[in-house]
């Protein structure tokens, strides 16, 4: 195993586990990963590794090793970016299933991030971005 291919591993089991996964969203992710990360790795050869996975029900399992060869091979920051980036993908249709809810949460458990405190963060980033679009209306505007 190597970066890209538990990256991708952890990124791809997470947007599958709603049970909707499109060309789109695989591009997100490898585009990611070929940003973040270096090292030879197929695509096509790890997706056909994840549906047989997908229909033995093994992909947490899968999940817990790829994230921990992450944290064995990853800064602290890093993995925090990729938690984050993870983050973004999970919410990105504006609904979190249990599953991709459990598994987020498991890989905060196995980097040894405090979920609580980073929802907490989350949250307080988002309330204040949102303040932001406020602050930045031109009240000289009419119509």
């Amino acid at each position: 195993m190597n970066l890209v291919q538990a990256g991708y591993e952890i990124l791809t089991i997470l947007a599958i586990a709603d049970g909707v996964f499109d060309d789109s969203e695989k591009q997100v992710i490898i585009n990611f990963i070929e940003n973040n990360y270096e090292g030879d790795f197929n695509f096509d050869n790890e997706d056909a590794f994840l549906r047989k996975l997908a229909l033995e029900k093994n992909l947490e399992t899968q999940f817990i090793t790829a994230a921990q060869f992450f944290k064995s091979n990853v800064c602290s920051e890093n993995r925090y970016k990729m938690l984050d980036f993870a983050f973004d993908l999970v919410v990105a249709d504006g609904d979190i299933a249990d599953e991709e809810a459990t598994l987020f949460n498991l890989l905060g458990d196995y980097w040894e991030i405090d979920m609580d405190l980073y929802f907490t963060q989350k949250r307080e980033k988002i309330v204040e971005d949102a303040k932001k679009d406020y602050l930045h209306l031109d009240p000289n505007c009419k119509k």
